[in-house]
């Protein structure tokens, strides 16, 4: 999940919720009172964009609630860069475990992303290639020491970049 920040409107301009600090300090927020987030996508359907919106949006919001993020990490990821921060990359590690990317012992999830676009793309021949592709470029993610073990934070980051990176790549541009 990924909110559409500017530099000139509130945040609930966007997002027309109520946000309240999830601590003392207020740089951590968490969104009540769920909207729509904005995405962008171009060479997918519209109704391959309300696919991907819905999943990411309804997965996202239940991540952001333990995972909060701060304002200046959300406009890192609306410019498709993960935050070095543990809630960033913990945040990234729920959403793509909800949506089966990645799997419960925190690695990149080949099946998962296959029954995702099987079911977004159904008989899209050519879509389905390209999937295959990122596949397999990113399956490289799991060989990748990490610290964290089963929580997955620190592969969601390279799971992140690796998906990000070949995206724009293989025609699933995605803007947040």
């Amino acid at each position: 999940m990924f909110i559409l920040i500017s530099e000139t409107k509130p945040i609930q301009h966007f997002l027309s919720n109520e946000i309240r600090p999830t601590t003392s300090d207020s740089s951590r927020y968490t969104v009540i009172n769920h909207q729509p987030i904005l995405f962008s996508f171009q060479s997918l359907s519209a109704d391959q964009q309300a696919i991907i919106q819905s999943k990411l949006l309804t997965s996202g919001l239940s991540c952001i609630k333990d995972h909060p993020l701060t304002i200046a990490e959300i406009k890192v990821l609306k410019d498709k860069m993960l935050p070095d921060g543990k809630n960033a990359k913990c945040f990234s590690a729920c959403l793509f475990k909800k949506i089966g990317v990645m799997d419960d012992m925190g690695k990149f999830n080949p099946d998962g992303v296959r029954k995702n676009a099987q079911q977004l793309f159904k008989n899209d021949d050519e879509h389905l290639m390209k999937v295959e592709e990122v596949i397999t470029e990113c399956s490289a993610v799991n060989d990748a020491s990490t610290s964290d073990g089963n929580m997955g934070c620190d592969r969601a980051k390279l799971v992140f970049d690796c998906l990000t990176g070949y995206a724009d790549k293989f025609g699933f541009n995605i803007n947040f």
